[in-house]
């Protein structure tokens, strides 16, 4: 019995590769588009938008964008017939169709005003509309929707088709290319506009790391031959599929490797349940042949952005060569300080004036504050004056955000925009903090108060409204979704100062009843929790209850 249930499965798995492998499958029709008029579209002509996904495509082979062309073309040169294969394919997939002038227009419009914040994937200044669009499909296709914010119905319809792409070609085909990579670092770098459609952030890193480990990124090239014969082969694509090629090899991969780890990093920084990307020697070479080159003049933010991102790893509570629980928090906070004065002195000029970077910098010594707040090494005069010095940086962090131009907010990139909640919340917690040696009343009323704090960027927040709706003040999309964003920024301070009005009336009742339970009020749990708890849900469900992209 049990050897014919074992043929049956035998059986079963033989037919189900046949099928799996078989290329004479009949394939469906693509459904007709509908055409589908768009809310407060772009001043571009019409635009045609279908919702059906449309059949399943066939894997198709990709170019790498960049200087290192000849070698990009020799790994994927496809026939004359596969590329006219692909590109069928590809208009069938991406079922949201643009006139060409349009997608001119936002392909355009993404080169000259988001791509300078994420130097981890460049378009190089030489390559056409068209070249990029034929050899790096997916890479486009985020380009655009990231550039299609003023007009919210389409870029969520491109982003929904994204998705779907993302899991056909790397879920269900395997693919494997730089490409895909480049464009989830795109995707996931502006993720602020489709928070809302899916939240995916976290699928889509750690998609972005499996392609990494896959096309071989993770390690260095390899002189001699590779694999060797045997059964590593069959072990290594038992694990990762067929080899595409093995080893780091153009400046575009180790940029994007680079991306990857400066973008888990920060979020490691800010959502405490995420682990660093570890460090290696890969890295570090990968950050010196970036220098070296220096092909770009981004490439020195981008390196410099990096090596600021791993002395933050240095000094993880969790993953960290020098942790707070083994180590006076003065001790602490002057190797932090020191390590963070060579990073400074070791910039160039152009990037020492930078207003983006100084966050990062900026938002370094918070990471670092906030955990002192949690340390039980040192006095309590120590952790004190840890925390005051946090209140001088959260002041740097948010003039340096007012003093941005109102018309680069739509530009900026989510890691940005968590620096500045990471302002907030830690300004929050820090009016609620009862540690010995912290006064809570002095905090609360400082120049830097939470209030305070909350009014400066919700002044920002308006200007970049009145900027949006031009000479004639009238609204619009971006308009509408910045309106939204200071509205939400007021709703915190109300909480704030409820949360202190409840606090005050609790402590009259004790005063006149004696001791108490404290009262539980649900609308405040965990909403000054921190970034490891509950913050970031309830605070992405709060803009998703009220139907706004955040």
């Amino acid at each position: 019995m049990q050897t014919r249930r074992v043929a049956q499965l035998e059986e079963r798995i033989n037919n189900l590769t046949s099928l799996l492998t078989s290329n004479t499958s009949p394939r469906e029709s693509p459904n007709s588009p509908s055409s589908i008029p768009c809310a407060q579209s772009l001043l571009t002509p019409s635009i045609s938008i279908t919702r059906d996904a449309g059949p399943l495509a066939q894997p198709s082979t990709t170019l790498e964008v960049g200087n290192n062309a000849s070698l990009a073309l020799q790994r994927a040169r496809p026939a004359a017939s596969d590329g006219a294969t692909a590109n069928a394919d590809i208009k069938t997939f991406f079922r949201t169709e643009l006139a060409p002038v349009v997608e001119e227009k936002l392909f355009s419009d993404f080169r000259t005003s988001f791509n300078q914040y994420f130097p981890y994937v460049i378009i190089p200044p030489q390559a056409t509309t068209a070249y990029i669009r034929d050899s790096n499909p997916f890479l486009f296709r985020t380009c655009i929707a990231v550039a299609s914010h003023a007009d919210p119905l389409v870029q969520r319809q491109i982003a929904e088709e994204l998705l779907r792409y993302i899991g056909e070609r790397m879920l269900l085909k395997a693919e494997k290319s730089l490409d895909i990579l480049q464009g989830i670092l795109v995707f996931i770098s502006w993720y602020q506009y489709y928070n809302l459609l899916n939240p995916q952030l976290m699928n889509l890193l750690h998609l972005a790391s499996a392609m990494a480990i896959d096309l071989g990124l993770n390690r260095p090239s390899h002189v001699g031959p590779w694999p060797p014969t045997g059964i590593v082969i069959d072990t290594n694509q038992l694990i990762h599929g067929k080899p595409v090629r093995q080893g780091i090899q153009t400046s575009d991969e180790r940029r994007a490797l680079l991306g990857l780890y400066f973008f888990t990093a920060n979020l490691s920084a800010s959502f405490k349940s995420l682990d660093f990307m570890q460090w290696t020697q890969h890295l570090d070479d990968c950050c010196t042949s970036l220098t070296v080159a220096a092909e770009y003049p981004s490439d020195v933010e981008a390196v410099q952005a990096v090596q600021l991102t791993r002395m933050l790893d240095r000094y993880s509570p969790y993953t960290g060569a020098i942790s707070p629980k083994h180590v006076p928090i003065k001790t602490f906070v002057r190797c932090f300080q020191e390590d963070l004065q060579r990073i400074k002195q070791g910039l160039p000029a152009s990037l020492a004036e930078n207003k983006l970077f100084n966050m990062q910098l900026l938002s370094a010594e918070l990471a670092i504050f906030e955990i002192v707040a949690t340390s039980e090494q040192g006095a309590p005069l120590e952790r004190a004056q840890a925390l005051h010095m946090s209140l001088g940086t959260i002041d740097s962090l948010i003039d340096l955000f007012s003093k941005l131009p109102a018309s680069t907010l739509p530009h900026l990139t989510f890691l940005t925009w968590v620096h500045i909640l990471h302002c907030c919340i830690l300004s929050a917690k820090l009016s609620f903090l009862v540690v010995d040696g912290w006064d809570l009343q002095y905090v609360r009323t400082c120049w830097i108060n939470f209030p305070t704090i909350i009014s400066r960027i919700v002044g920002t927040l308006e200007a970049a409204v009145r900027q949006s709706m031009g000479e004639s003040q009238t609204p619009n999309a971006v308009s509408a979704r910045y309106t939204v964003y200071a509205e939400k920024m007021r709703l915190c301070a109300k909480r704030y100062d409820n949360k202190i009005r409840a606090e005050t009336e609790s402590r009259e009742t004790t005063s006149e009843a004696g001791p108490a339970l404290p009262s539980f009020d649900p609308t405040f749990e965990g909403f000054f929790e921190g970034v490891d708890d509950g913050f970031w849900t309830d605070f992405n469900t709060d803009w998703a209850t009220a139907g706004i992209q955040f």
